[in-house]
C-alpha cells in the first residue's frame, strides 16, 4: 500500500474553524487575505529562518508581499496568542507555500463575511460568519444546553458530565453512514479535546428513545471483550478519520472489510461461538485471501490454519479512501460483530 499522510486532528481542526483572528489595519475585505502564523509550538523547524514573527517579515518582504500585523488564538483564552500576518493581493497557492515553509499545519483564508481553514497538506474548512458563532457556542457549551439546542429535548445531566464544555456528536455507535440497516437511537457526544494538560475526555450515550443519557467510560486500549464501551471507543476513532478524510478531499475509495468465517472454532473460542476474522485490504479480497494461504510472512495464522470461506453476510458493501479510515473501520467493525456475539479475531 502506499505511503499516505496521516489523519488531520479533528479536534484540533474544530479550534481552528472557532479561532478568534484580529487583524490590524484596513483591507477591502472582499477579497480575502491569508493569515499565516509565526510561531510553531508544535513543530521544531530545522532552519531557524522560517520560524517567529520577525523572520515571517523578513520573508514576505523577500518576496515583496504586503501585510498587514494579525494575531491569531483560542476564543476562549486556554493557548497564548499567536503574531501573524495577514498577506494582501497573494494568491491562496503562495499563501501555503509560507505556511509550509514555516512549519505550520494550516493557515486562514478570511474575508469581512468568512474565516476559512485552508490546511496545507491539503482540505480545508469553510466557516461562515454565522458558522463562526454556531462553532463557538457549541465549544463553550454545556451538555444540557448542548442536547436540548441539537435534539431538541431536555434530559437529566449525570453529575460527572455537567461541568464538561465542548460536547461533539459523533454519531450511532452501531451504523455508519453508508451502512444500511436500523439505527439503534443511540448517539455517541463526546468532548472536544482543548489540548490544555488537564484535558479529560468525557463520553455520553444519549438514547434518543428514552432521552436518557449515560457516561461512557472508554477503555485505554483497543479491547476485544464484546462490550458497548468497545464499540463506543472504536466508532469514536472512525468518526475522526472519517472527517479528515472529508476535509483532505479524499474520494478514491481503495480499502475494503472482509470477514472469514473458519469451520471450526478458533482454539481460545467460547462453545457455541462462531469464529470469524475481520480484515481490511486495497487489494482485491481474492488477492488477499490467496496471500494469506500461499505467503506466510503476509498471511495471518486465523485464515492459514484454519479451513473456511468468506462470509459475505458478515460483510460491509463499503470503500474508503485511506488507510486510517480503513483501519478505523475494520476496528469498529470487528467490535460491532464481537458485540452481536462473534468470536471476532483482527479488527485491528
Amino acid at each position: 500500500m502506499s505511503r499516505e499522510e496521516p489523519a488531520i486532528d479533528l479536534d484540533r481542526a474544530m479550534h481552528y474553524a472557532a479561532a478568534r483572528i484580529e487583524i490590524d489595519g484596513e483591507w477591502s475585505g472582499v477579497s480575502p487575505v491569508y493569515v499565516v502564523s509565526a510561531d510553531n509550538p508544535r513543530l521544531v523547524q530545522e532552519d531557524p529562518r522560517f520560524n517567529g514573527i520577525f523572520q515571517l517579515r523578513r520573508h514576505t518582504r523577500e518576496l515583496s508581499v504586503e501585510t498587514l500585523d494579525a494575531v491569531g488564538g483560542d476564543f476562549l483564552d486556554r493557548h497564548p496568542p499567536e503574531e501573524s500576518l495577514a498577506l494582501v493581493d497573494v494568491s491562496q497557492a503562495q499563501a501555503r507555500l509560507v505556511s509550509k515553509k514555516f512549519g505550520q499545519e494550516a493557515f486562514f483564508r478570511v474575508t469581512s463575511n468568512s474565516q476559512d481553514v485552508v490546511f496545507v497538506r491539503g482540505g480545508e474548512i469553510r466557516v461562515s460568519a454565522d458558522d463562526l458563532k454556531t462553532r463557538r457556542l457549541a465549544l463553550k457549551e454545556d451538555l444540557e444546553s448542548f442536547v436540548q439546542r441539537t435534539f431538541g429535548v431536555k434530559v437529566e445531566v449525570p453529575s460527572t458530565l455537567r461541568r464538561p464544555r465542548g460536547w461533539h456528536i459523533v454519531g450511532d455507535p452501531m451504523t455508519y453512514r453508508s451502512i444500511p440497516g436500523s439505527p439503534s437511537d443511540l448517539v455517541v457526544l463526546r468532548i472536544l479535546n482543548d489540548g490544555t494538560a488537564g484535558y479529560r475526555q468525557f463520553v455520553a450515550l444519549l438514547d434518543l428513545r428514552t432521552n436518557q443519557l449515560q457516561p461512557i467510560e472508554l477503555p485505554e486500549e483497543v479491547l476485544e471483550d464484546g462490550s458497548l464501551n468497545s464499540v463506543i471507543s472504536s466508532r469514536i476513532h472512525l468518526d475522526r478519520c472519517h472527517w479528515s478524510d472529508e476535509i483532505r478531499g479524499l474520494t478514491e475509495n481503495r480499502y475494503r472489510i472482509y470477514v472469514w468465517q473458519s469451520l471450526g472454532p478458533y482454539r481460545d473460542a467460547p462453545a457455541g461461538s462462531t469464529s470469524i476474522y475481520v480484515g481490511v485490504t486495497g487489494r482485491t479480497v481474492d488477492e488477499r485471501l490467496h496471500e494469506h494461504r500461499v505467503e506466510k510472512k503476509r498471511s495471518v495464522k486465523w485464515v492459514r490454519e484454519y479451513e473456511g470461506s468468506l462470509n459475505h453476510a458478515l460483510m460491509p458493501d463499503v470503500a474508503l479512501p485511506s488507510s486510517p479510515t480503513a483501519k478505523a473501520f475494520e476496528e469498529w467493525w470487528a467490535n460491532r460483530l464481537r458485540y452481536d456475539g462473534y468470536f471476532a479475531k483482527g479488527g485491528h
